[in-house]
């Protein structure tokens, strides 16, 4: 899997994490992005999903979500990617397919545009 992570507006951001998330994955790492190379970078990993669906609040068995950490207005906030996916069997195993984003992204913690700092 290859995704590319890139601001498309506001401020410049001072730091950024990620992880990936499902409930198919065990639990993920919070990892560091390179905010300098932010416009180059891309997070690729193989995954493996296999496991049993547990529950998570946020992303369905049937998808895998890309968490962002960033801090804006003097907060940390929150922004999940999710994309469907889907097991394709295959006669030497299982693959997955990735569809489309679901729009808009899911949104926490972070303040409102009217709020005061």
């Amino acid at each position: 899997m290859d995704w590319k992570i890139r601001q498309v507006s506001g401020d410049a951001l001072a730091t950024i994490q990620r992880r990936f998330r499902s409930p198919r994955l065990p639990s993920t790492k919070w990892r560091p992005a390179d905010v300098a190379g932010l416009d180059r970078a891309h997070v690729a990993g193989d995954l493996d999903l296999s496991e049993t669906p547990a529950t998570d609040e946020r992303v369905a068995a049937n998808e895998i979500g890309l968490e962002i950490l960033l801090v804006w207005r003097g907060r940390w906030c929150h922004e999940l990617h999710r994309w469907e996916i889907s097991r394709v069997e295959m006669p030497t195993g299982a693959t997955w397919d990735i569809g489309e984003e679901r729009i808009p992204p899911l949104l926490w913690d972070a303040p409102t545009r009217d709020s005061s700092q």
